[in-house]
């Protein structure tokens, strides 16, 4: 009821105010004889007195032209509002009823509200899981890599992009609709990616579409159709190539790779034994035994060295003591 009777007063308002600006006005310091004649009750003989009597400071100035004088002819002038003396600040007034009417426009029509754009989040449990660097036969048609959605929901892969890390580097990345499923796998192929996995060692970085890495992998030289898989111990290589499947690691696989920490294991444990003791306060027996096990080959080999080199120092040492006494040495 209010913005009603507000749009009712204001409407009132604009049709009791005289217009102060039609579309020509006429300036009474610069306007011609004929301009000025088309001026309530102003003639050619009152248009040539306005002339002579320029400048004016105000409308209300014309008070002091014959024939016009301060009475009803100088009101209906200003009523009729097409003489003006600052026509600049005139048409000013006439864009502040153009801002009136908006206003009004605005009283009477709904409000717009922006749409609010929501915030889009990423998972960060998806994986590099996957990867084929040497296969069997052509690389250019049987490598491929394979992602891992690690959520409890389906993943659209558009925007994510996966690039390698060595070489002329590639980078792909997915279209729209590329739906992984909840703890599901994605394989895509070199064909598609045209990403080249070096069989000499490389990596891959997966990065979403904020640009933040969620995962990255470098592999050494990849062993011939044997793939490079993501395990709870770390990464392994194994003969069964599992595309699209869980990852399943062979037996023989499992076993070299047992076999290799356990020596890359042994291998420290000696380089800590060693570095936590100090060879310079050993025996010289002791010192030999560490670097010199009996069923080491070099061993065996030092120790006949350094037998020959014994006897021919004491030969040399008999020969020079026999000389000094006077001993001849029989032929």
């Amino acid at each position: 009821m209010k913005k009603r009777f507000f749009y009712n007063a204001l409407i009132f308002v604009l049709f009791l105010t005289p217009s102060f600006a039609l579309a020509e006005q006429i300036n009474i310091n610069s306007a011609t004889l004929s301009q000025l004649d088309e001026i309530a009750h102003i003639g050619t003989k009152t248009a040539q007195k306005i002339i002579d009597s320029r400048p004016y400071s105000s409308i209300q100035d014309l008070s002091r032209v014959k024939g016009i004088g301060d009475g009803k002819y100088l009101q209906d002038i200003i009523n009729q509002g097409w003489a003006c003396v600052n026509c600049t600040t005139e048409i000013s007034q006439t864009q502040n009823t153009d801002i009136v009417n908006q206003n009004l426009t605005s009283i009477t029509s709904p409000a717009t509200v922006a749409p609010t754009v929501p915030q889009i989040t990423y998972p960060s449990d998806m994986y590099i899981n996957e990867i084929l660097p040497a296969p069997e036969g052509a690389d250019e048609q049987n490598e491929w890599l394979e992602i891992y959605n690690g959520n409890d929901f389906e993943v659209d892969l558009a925007g994510w992009q996966i690039k390698d890390q060595i070489g002329a580097i590639k980078t792909y990345a997915w279209p729209a609709n590329s739906f992984i499923k909840a703890r599901g796998f994605l394989t895509v192929s070199r064909a598609q990616s045209k990403i080249v996995l070096q069989n000499n060692g490389d990596g891959l970085t997966l990065i979403n579409p904020q640009g933040i890495i969620i995962d990255q992998i470098a592999y050494p030289t990849a062993p011939a159709n044997q793939s490079y898989n993501r395990t709870s111990s770390g990464w392994i290589w194994s003969r069964t190539l599992t595309p699209g499947q869980p990852n399943e690691i062979d037996k023989v696989s499992a076993a070299v790779q047992q076999k290799i920490a356990q020596k890359k294991s042994a291998t420290t444990s000696a380089a800590t034994a060693i570095s936590s003791n100090s060879l310079a306060t050993l025996p010289l027996t002791a010192q030999v035994n560490q670097f010199s096990p009996s069923n080491n080959k070099l061993s065996r080999i030092f120790t006949f060295l350094l037998a020959i080199a014994v006897a021919a120092t004491s030969a040399i040492v008999v020969m020079f003591l026999r000389k000094r006494d006077g001993y001849k040495t029989i032929p």
